[in-house]
C-alpha cells in the first residue's frame, strides 16, 4: 500500500505510515492520490500543481501528519 502523503511503500497490514506516520485507514478517498487545495478544499488530483477550481498553487512537498498515539492501558 502506498502512503498518500510520503509515498512511502508499507504492508497491507499497516496501520499507519512507516515513513512519516500517517494513518493508512480510513475512507477509500483518503488514500487514493487526492489532495485537498490548501485554499479552498477542492479534492485534485495527486501530483496537480495548480488547484482546478481556485487556480491555488498546490505544495509538492507532502504535508507531514503527525502519527497517532496509541493510549497505554491503565494499571498495566
Amino acid at each position: 500500500m502506498k502512503c498518500p502523503n510520503c509515498g512511502a511503500e508499507n504492508a497491507e497490514r499497516h496501520r499507519f505510515c512507516r515513513e512519516c506516520g500517517r494513518s493508512l485507514e480510513g475512507p477509500p478517498e483518503a488514500r487514493s492520490g487526492v489532495v485537498k487545495c490548501p485554499s479552498c478544499g477542492f479534492d485534485n488530483p495527486e501530483g496537480k500543481r495548480f488547484c482546478a477550481k481556485c487556480g491555488s498553487m498546490i505544495p509538492r512537498t507532502p504535508r507531514i501528519v503527525a502519527p497517532a498515539r496509541e493510549r497505554k492501558e491503565e494499571g498495566a
